[in-house]
């Protein structure tokens, strides 16, 4: 058997193996053109991924991986392996959180649009790569906290990939424009061929302004831009937020910076090229960070994240909030994580409700009784049943603890 190809990309936690398949490794300056790697004749330390081939299809597998994934061709080989990258990058730097998505500079920022099956993303990318507006990434952006406190958006040096086939409502000049940066291809995408102008360099930092939530719905008739509140976009965020490494109240409590400290704003459009017409117009607005009059906040420890789900028997005895536990409100909405439970959470309505009696000492029987004088048209033993799953969900994720197992009853800590 012939001794695999070692490639090693910067800022990740190991080499790259490629078996006999020297047709992707000859594709990688087209689809990393900013990302630095070099090769290796050989090396002793365990590879974060190895490509192979295996009856005409191509794997990649990592040690993370439970089953290798599967890519029918060359360059959807190129695109699986961009993909187990980011998590290749992270694991060589834990502090780092991650989101799929896609952001482009506006006029010395970042716009975040963060990922949403269908919704366009890469497309609209390609169409404000096209009006001029330099690419930082269309599939996933790590940030981390700059010098001054921000939440600063970190290039991968990837081209941008279309999803083909291109739109048949855009112009002709768009269409010229996509054809003279074409990169390869196959059926099913096509990678843009952009230069250092138009591409962010690996590692390359800016701070993000904008968190763009994107809409794409045929019945809008021309696009528009409006504020959306801060829990929506932190539920987004936190859907699409991959990174694992660190506890959850410390990715939660960083997630909250970034979403209070850029414009929260959604797109709602139907054709993306008159869309990147309109977000180029609104660009001074996009690339302006928001002059926040607050407090430096500390970010809970930054500890391995290690943990499962606990299975707690919940007791007949009084349970109080989780001292430890992170939380930030918004309204009637909170999001709070522990760091030593897995998950971040969201309540609302009548689970806000339950999780505030929680701040003093209380047991089962005291929470039904306080909702059945609430509701007093619900019968009992549906409210009981819905306490115990509440409070033992809660339990599991050690967002709660029992008086006797040494917890406070100070309540939660909560940073808000």
């Amino acid at each position: 058997m012939a001794r695999p190809e070692f490639v090693r990309f910067q800022s990740t936690d190991g080499p790259v193996a490629f078996h006999d398949t020297a047709q992707v490794v000859e594709l990688l300056p087209e689809v990393f053109p900013h990302w630095p790697f070099y090769h290796e004749k050989q090396t002793t330390e365990r590879p974060c991924l190895e490509v192979s081939r295996k009856e005409g299809k191509f794997l990649i597998a990592s040690p993370t991986m439970d089953r290798p994934k599967v890519a029918s061709n060359t360059l959807n080989a190129a695109c699986t392996l961009l993909a187990e990258l980011a998590w290749a990058r992270i694991r060589h730097e834990p502090d780092l959180l991650c989101f799929h998505g896609a952001a482009i500079e506006f006029d010395g920022a970042l716009a975040l649009f963060p990922n949403k099956r269908r919704a366009g993303k890469s497309t609209l990318t390609a169409c404000l790569s096209a009006k001029g507006h330099r690419v930082f990434t269309d599939d996933y952006l790590p940030l981390r906290s700059d010098h001054e406190g921000r939440m600063a958006g970190v290039a991968n040096g990837a081209q941008p990939r279309l999803r083909l086939p291109i739109p048949e409502d855009f112009s002709s000049r768009l269409k010229q424009w996509l054809a003279q940066h074409k990169g390869p291809s196959n059926r099913q995408y096509q990678y843009l061929n952009l230069d250092t102008a138009q591409l962010a360099r690996h590692g390359e930092s800016l701070p993000v302004a904008s968190i763009v939530l994107l809409d794409r719905t045929e019945q809008a008739t021309s696009p528009r831009l409006e504020p959306v509140e801060t829990p929506e976009v932190l539920r987004r965020l936190i859907f699409q937020n991959f990174s694992r490494s660190m506890n959850p109240a410390r990715i939660l409590a960083m997630i909250c910076e970034l979403a209070e400290s850029a414009n929260c704003l959604c797109l709602t459009y139907s054709n993306a090229e008159e869309a990147a017409e309109y977000l180029t117009c609104k660009g001074t607005a996009l690339g302006k960070e928001k002059k926040l009059q607050k407090k430096h906040r500390s970010l809970p420890e930054a500890k391995e994240a290690v943990f499962a789900v606990k299975k707690t028997r919940l007791q007949d005895t009084a349970y109080v909030q989780n001292p430890s536990v992170f939380l930030r409100r918004y309204g009637d909405d909170v999001f709070l994580a522990t760091p030593d439970g897995p998950g971040m959470h969201h309540f609302d309505g009548v689970t806000n409700g339950i999780w505030g009696l929680l701040s003093e000492p209380v047991t089962q029987e005291d929470v039904c009784q306080v909702l059945s004088a609430a509701f007093p048209d619900e019968p009992r033993d549906q409210i009981a049943q819905a306490v115990r799953k509440t409070m033992q969900s809660m339990a599991n994720y050690r967002l709660i603890s029992p008086l006797d197992d040494g917890s406070s009853d100070k309540g939660s800590q909560a940073m808000t």
